[in-house]
Formats: C-alpha cells, structure tokens, sequence
C-alpha cells in the first residue's frame, strides 16, 4: 500500500518550485552606526560615535577620529580669565547629558559638547563675566600623537596630521556670539601643548551675556570610512508581534585598531531598528557578537568576546553577557555579566556561542559555550548555563569534553550550538572542532547537553579524514532532532560543505547518524567558500535552511571579488529540496539565519559589500512555496474533520489527521489521483459523499481511533524530491450513523511544493 503511495511520489506531474524570497525595508546604513551618548565602563564614561568619530567624556574630554584611531584627540581644560582676573573652576565637575549632548558645568561657565554626525561643536557658555576690562581667553591642554605646527594667535583652524602628514584631527576656527546674536571672530593660539581662544577686550566689553565661545572638532574626512563587518547573527523570538528579530555583529573601522559589538531590536519584517546594543569603548576590542531569545520570559541575550592587551603586552579575554527585555528600546540598559579572565594568543578562537530556548514550552534558561585556556594555556571549551528569568549565571562552567586539552597536544575551538533547546527534557547538542593543532585538520566532535547545562553524552560526529579535516561547523535542530554543516576536505580534491541529520535523544547515548549530504564543492584556486549559517524549521520538524557564500577574484591576484550569497532548503534527510540566491541589493559576503515560527519564513540578515566598498547588512526572508497548501472541500457527513500537516516537500513528519470521531474505534482512510463527488445515498449513506475518483485510488489504509483520532504518516521523500497534487480522505466506521456503517469527512486537495 506505501509502495503505491511511493509511484505517487516518482510518477505523479512534478510542479517546478516557485519558492520565494521577499525583499525586506531594512538596510544598515551608517546612521544606524551612530550611537548617543551613554556611560559605559567601570568609571562611568560617556562615549557616543558619528560617522568618522568617536567622543569620550571623563576626566578629559577625547575626540577618536576613525582615520587615526591610534592617536586620541584630547582636551583637558586649564580654565579662563577675563583679562589678568581668573575665573574660578569648581572643583567638581557636574555633568549632564541628553542623546547627542553634553553639558560639563564648570561654576563659572559651562563646556558643552553637541554632536553631529560628523564633528562635535565644543563651546563653552559664560553667563556671567564679573570681569569685562580685558579679553577673554580660554585654555585647555591638547594631549595626541596627532600634532599641529605651534603658532601665535591668529583667527582659523588647527589641523593635527599623523606622521604621514594625514590629516587626523581639524580644531575648526573658532567665535563668540552673544546674545543679541552679534558674532565675533576669535584668535587661536598654541604652543604644542596648551590651546588659548581669546576674543578681544572691545568685544566682550561689546558683548551682551550670555556669550558662547564656539569652535568645532571634526576628522580627517566628513564621510563615513568604510569598515569590516563580521560575526553577523540573526535570531527570531517567535513571537507574532513587536520586535520580535534580533541583529547582532561586530564591526571593525579601516585604519581602527578597536572593534565593537551591536544589537538591534527589528519588526519581524526587519523595519524599524533599534540600537539595544553598542559596546564602542576604545579600551577593548569587542567581537564575535552572538545573540538568543529565551520567549517563555520575553528576554534577549547577548553576548561577545572582550580582548585588551595588558602593560605585560599580553592578551586579556572575558565574555561579556547582556539580558535585555524584548520590549525594552533603551540602549544598554540590560543586566550585564563578564565571565572568566584568560590569556591567550590573539588570533586563537574563543568565540562565545548561544543556545536560546523553545518558545514551546515555558524554559527560562540559556547555554553558553565559550572559549577557555583551562588555566593551562590549552584551547579548550565550557559550557554555562543562563538564568534569563533572574538576569543570572545558573550554573559553573562544565568542560565540554570529559578529557581535558593539552598544550601543544589537544586543542578545542570553534563551537557551534542549537538556537532553540532546553523543550521538555532535550537541551542542546554542541559541536566543535577538536585538533591537535589549528593548522593541522579538525575531527568534528559532539556534546549533548541537558535543559540544567549538564553533559549527557559525548561521541564523535565526523573523523578527520586523512590529510584533510572538518571544520567551520554549524547546528540546527531541537528535540533530538538535529542537522550540521561543516567543511570537509582530504586535502586533494578541494572543498566540500556537507549537510547531515544528527538523531541524538537526551536518553540516547550516542547519536544516529543519516549519510552526509554535499551541497556545493570548489576546487579552484582562485574561488572561495565561505560558511554562512544553518535554521531549522520546528514547525514541521523536518526542515533547514543552509547558507553560504562563493566569492571569486576578478582577473586573479587582482583582489575584486564576485560574490554571491546562495541556500538550500533541506527536507528531512538534509537533501537539497531547493537551492536560490539569497536576497541582497548587491555582492553578499556572507548570511545569518533564523527561522520566524509566526511568520512560517526563514528570516536571513545579509552582510552586503556595496560597489562603493562601503559594508552594510541587509534583511530579507527564504519563504515555502505559498501554493504549498491543504484545500479542503465538500461536505462531510457527522462530526469528524481531517486536517494535515504542512505539505512542503521533504517534510518528513507529514501526516494527515482525523478528529472529532468521538463514535468510532476504527476508521479507514484513502488517497486518490483525483478528486470526485460521488453521493453514497443508495450504498445506504444518506447525504454523505465519497469525494475521490474511486477509479484512481492509489492507497487505503485503516486505522485506530482513540477519543475520537486518528493519524496517517506519509512523509514526504526530499531525495528526490515530491512536488505534485494528491486528494485525501477520511471514512469513520460508526455501525449507527446508518445502513452503511461509516461517516465521511470533507476530502483535502494536498498540493505538495
């Protein structure tokens, strides 16, 4: 009876995909890397960023032009007089700021500071002047490797050039106006240390207070400097409505030697960004930016890698972790965590890695995954658990493996871990390369993790092959249903991304394995794959989304990259049921994904390299083929109704389903070629309808029913793939409904795409 069923699948007309992908309104640009002003660091400094700069307020005020980033900008200042009468400072500085202003009171004037996108205006407002027989000067030290020719005074601008002679910092000319709105040019002084802007003695004799002392900091260029952009992440909250996508990625400036990590709340459509994340300190190096949504109590997390060099030149690593509250629109404003203190050499690969939690069922916990040295300088890896519901670290760290790493011998690195675990009594399954060396190949190892952060099982999920290994893994799955992606390469017939399933029960203690599955292969010296991401679809249990990039050099060693972003829809085995280019405006270099449950698409945030080479991310969807589709029609005859699964191709748990017949024990169930409409009146059914062409029936089938269901698994094969139309119904054996003995349901037109 199945085997008629399969000669459905093979022989039926097979549809040609109309899969979709939707463009999206959302797009990177530099306004939304503009961040106000917030306090951020254990001394509580301001720091904002425009397009070419950033600014710190603390003991001093520090202007960081993106051109020159090495060499800091900063006033500090000294105080002002009016004539020989010194104007008192107060000893403490009071300080106030709104989102792109800052006010210093300073008792005698106040130092304000309001940013544009591209230069701060620095002026300072005296209300008061006990004082009018003289000039007015005011004087601050300037502290930078960035220096400026000395010069007497003169009216017009300082410019502070590196040692090339690059312009880094412009101290723009500077003037006083009054309140009347009379405006005044003032001279500019500088002794390669200490700046003065005076206004001579007739006009503030002149002026009418208060009087505004108004010069301008600016960089090297207005435009915004084009950057790198990495680390890019997208999750779904699952939730129908509000800001239910969260943007993460970590983006380093060109010439910049500071890396920063952000967030953005977005509209399931990715409209409407807001920043909820930006880490811009220039003490750190912040990256590998991740994200998690735990739905159950409306929360994000966020977490990355913070680097600093300490006075010993060595490299200092923590993971740094954000909760914040999906509704919640205020810029770092959630709980933060910094975990651990290690060292090790800057290029290893401590990345952190999130797994969120179902938004089936009521978990309010986390895993972290995350780089450490084990106190014994070996790359290895730890596992944390996180308390979302309390904002808190749940647990110790546990070692993802049972056996510890060993310098020069045993090395762990690059995890990768579940989006949405910790659903009944299944958790994560991590994966991770184990080597023993970087450079020398990786086996694929995997831990799976319980919904308390404990390993279960550990085991082996792909052996190094010789002279080659496997690596840049990914995983999607939940409830013991997984699949991965990963490199694989025996080092003489180039690369291969692979896909394959991964059954892994909690109470299984190793893991059932489907045949890897290859998706795209290069074997040219002049192209590249790069990993994208892998989603997985819990609605019907039996899809992914796999992501990668392909770039290729133009005119070779000549460094113009082709690049384009594709995917591949997986059905249940992790065959390929679809392959596309993903949605980008111009050449994608690589792609996160996250499957949108309310929305039944594959959200996909797209980092786009534009002609121009400016860098952005993009938002867009990989969509099931709408026609995909259950319709049911005719009449039914008594209470039971007939339902299915979602018929895309490939899904595996495919099923159709009979409720409502609370009368029956037994019912039988049939597929036909076609539908039909044939009235069981005289079979002693009275206004019930047989609506399949009973010429070509293709299956029937019976089954139990048990308070009132039934089921029928038909999955859906993806190797090759079933795309065509089928007709179903159900029959419940009810021996009173009439002569006959059975009801009739409605029938379902089930087109397959």
């Amino acid at each position: 009876m199945f085997l008629r069923f399969d000669v459905l699948l093979c022989l039926a007309l097979a549809f040609p995909s109309a899969h979709g992908q939707e463009s999206a309104p959302f797009r990177l640009t530099p306004d939304l890397l503009r961040v106000p002003l917030h306090e951020e660091g254990e001394a509580r400094e301001l720091w904002a960023q425009g397009d070419g700069y950033k600014l710190q307020v603390g003991e001093r005020v520090v202007f960081h032009p993106r051109l020159a980033a090495l060499a800091p900008w900063s006033w500090q200042t000294l105080g002002a007089r009016v004539g020989e009468r010194e104007l008192g400072l107060d000893e403490k500085v009071v300080r106030s700021h709104e989102a792109w202003r800052v006010e210093l009171a300073r008792g005698a004037f106040r130092e304000i500071y309001e940013l544009a996108p591209s230069s701060v205006e620095q002026s300072f407002l005296f209300e008061e002047l006990p004082e009018r027989s003289g000039p007015l000067i005011v004087r601050g030290r300037v502290t930078s490797a960035l220096h400026a020719a000395p010069r007497e005074a003169a009216h017009g601008a300082l410019e502070f050039v590196d040692e090339h002679g690059e312009l880094g910092v412009r101290y723009g000319a500077a003037f006083a106006i009054d309140a009347n709105g009379c405006t005044w040019p003032m001279t500019t002084r500088f002794d390669g240390e200490v700046l003065e802007l005076e206004l001579a003695a007739a006009h503030v004799a002149d002026a009418r207070l208060p009087l505004l002392v108004d010069p301008v900091l600016s960089g090297g260029i207005v435009a915004q400097p084009n950057g790198d952009l990495f680390d890019l992440d997208v999750v779904s909250s699952t939730r129908g409505s509000g800001r239910s996508l969260l943007v993460t990625f970590s983006y380093r400036w060109t010439y910049a030697s500071d890396t920063d990590v952000f967030a953005y709340a977005c509209e399931s459509d990715f409209s409407n960004p807001v920043q909820v994340v930006a880490r811009i300190d220039t003490t750190y190096n912040d990256l590998a930016a991740c994200g998690a949504a735990v739905p159950s109590v409306n929360r994000w997390i966020t977490a990355w890698e913070r680097r600093w060099s300490t006075s010993s030149g060595a490299t200092q690593r923590t993971v740094q972790l954000e909760f914040h509250d999906f509704g919640s629109t205020t810029l770092n404003g959630g709980v933060s965590w910094g975990i651990g203190s290690y060292f090790g050499p800057y290029e290893q690969k401590f990345s952190p890695r999130l797994g969120g939690c179902s938004p089936d069922g009521s978990s309010d916990q986390a895993l972290l995954v995350y780089g450490t040295d084990r106190a014994n300088g070996a790359t290895d890896l730890a596992a944390l658990r996180l308390d979302a519901r309390n904002r808190t670290l749940a647990s110790s760290a546990v070692p993802i493996a049972s056996t510890a790493a060993i310098p020069g011998g045993v090395q762990r690195f690059d995890a990768a871990v579940n989006e949405t675990g910790a659903s009944g009594g299944s958790g994560w399954l991590v994966a991770y390369e184990e080597g023993f060396a970087v450079s020398n190949g990786s086996n694929l190892l995997g831990a799976l993790f319980d919904t308390q952060g404990q390993r279960l099982a550990e085991t082996t999920l792909v052996p190094r092959p010789a002279g080659g290994g496997a690596f840049d893994v990914r995983v999607a799955g939940a409830d013991g249903v997984f699949a991965m992606t990963y490199f694989w390469s025996d080092g003489s017939n180039g690369i291969e991304l692979r896909a394959q399933r991964i059954d892994w029960p909690a109470a299984q203690p190793a893991p059932s394995l489907a045949p890897a599955r290859t998706l795209t292969t290069d074997t040219s010296e002049s192209t590249w794959l790069v990993v994208g991401d892998l989603a997985f679809d819990r609605r019907t249990g039996s899809h992914w989304c796999a992501s990668w990039s392909r770039s290729q050099r133009a005119g070779f060693p000549v460094p113009t990259r082709i690049t384009s972003n594709r995917y591949a829809l997986l059905g249940a085995s992790c065959a390929p049921v679809e392959t596309g280019v993903l949605p980008s405006s111009d050449e994608g270099i690589t792609s996160a994904l996250s499957f949108d449950r309310w929305q039944r698409r594959f959200a996909c945030a797209v980092h786009t390299l534009l002609a121009s080479g400016s860098e952005l991310v993009e938002g867009g969807f990989v969509t099931y083929d709408a026609a995909a589709q259950s319709v049911a029609y005719g009449n039914a005859c008594g209470a039971a109704s007939i339902a299915s699964e979602l018929p895309y191709a490939g899904n595996g748990r495919f099923a159709v389903h009979l409720s409502g017949a609370s009368n029956a024990n037994l019912a039988f169930f049939q597929i036909a070629a076609l539908g039909g409409a044939l009235a069981l009146d005289p079979f002693g059914a009275p206004g019930c309808t047989y609506l399949l062409d009973p010429n070509l029936v293709l299956v029937s089938l019976g089954a139990s029913v048990a308070q009132g269901r039934a089921s029928i698994a038909l999955p859906l094969p993806d190797d090759p793939a079933f795309r065509g139309d089928f007709h179903v119904q159900w029959f419940p054996l009810v021996a009173a409904a009439n002569a006959l003995g059975l009801q009739a349901t409605r029938a379902l037109l089930v087109r397959v795409r």
